[in-house]
């Protein structure tokens, strides 16, 4: 796959261990990426620089991982790019997919419209992994999961060329409506619960220590704020949802 004029944007606080399989992924389908590095303590730049060399690593500007300034981060980087460059904004558990960009892109061009929301995919590993190589696309390695549930619109992300996203907090929704609604062989996976190793337990605890008391009091990151045991209550109401995706129409179309 050629890489089409289009930035993905993340940001990133000791992401190393995705970062290995989500770089490769993603520089080949953006021309560019910006990863938005929150003073992490592990080789996270480090890795951005050897498997993406020419793309950005900028330093946050915040300290934590208040949702409103994360979010209004990402906004202003939108509004710096080339106008009407399309740009995504991801985080390091989530892989879009799409076999022809291009042809997405002249998709939505032609109806008039200036984006799309992706549907997202929730990728669930069903029993404990040791076997996992980071240098094996995952999706050859974790193919379990569920569509639909309670992520639809929650998990969903939009590719866009307008200035910046009108997101909500979170990013997840737009005030924009010239979107088009989950366009067909185009698929964004959520790696929530997979590969289900101990680093990736370790990943999502770890966050909780970056988010403001002001943003636990609003609720803000809720899904964060967990303790292991119920980090493991919540993965297997997962695994009950989840079977092979590649059984799924669909999901076969959108990752071959």
């Amino acid at each position: 796959m050629t890489a089409t004029v289009a930035t993905v944007i993340t940001h990133a606080y000791n992401e190393s261990y995705l970062l290995r399989w989500w770089l490769p992924h993603h520089r080949d389908i953006f021309s560019h990426g910006i990863i938005i590095d929150y003073a992490s303590t592990d080789d996270t730049v480090a890795i951005c620089r050897e498997l993406a060399p020419d793309w950005e690593v900028r330093s946050s500007r915040n300290s934590d991982f208040n949702a409103a300034a994360c979010d209004a981060e990402v906004i202003d980087i939108e509004r710096s790019l080339p106008a009407g460059e399309f740009k995504m904004a991801l985080t390091a558990t989530e892989f879009f997919h799409c076999n022809d960009l291009p042809a997405l892109l002249d998709d939505i061009a032609s109806q008039g419209m200036h984006g799309a929301r992706i549907r997202p995919v929730a990728i669930v590993d069903i029993q404990e992994r040791t076997d996992i190589s980071t240098d094996v696309p995952l999706t050859e390695q974790c193919h379990t999961g569920f569509i639909g549930g309670y992520m639809e619109p929650y998990k969903s992300r939009v590719l866009h060329d307008h200035p910046d996203g009108a997101y909500s907090i979170g990013r997840h929704y737009s005030g924009h409506q010239d979107l088009v609604e989950y366009p067909d062989d185009a698929l964004l996976l959520w790696y929530g619960y997979a590969p289900w190793t101990s680093a990736t337990r370790s990943r999502k605890l770890q966050i909780q220590n970056r988010i403001p008391e002001s943003d636990k009091a609003s609720g803000f990151g809720a899904q964060h704020i967990i303790t292991e045991e119920q980090l493991h209550d919540m993965w297997q109401k997962n695994v009950a949802l989840s079977g092979d995706l590649q059984q799924i129409p669909e999901y076969i179309a959108a990752i071959k």
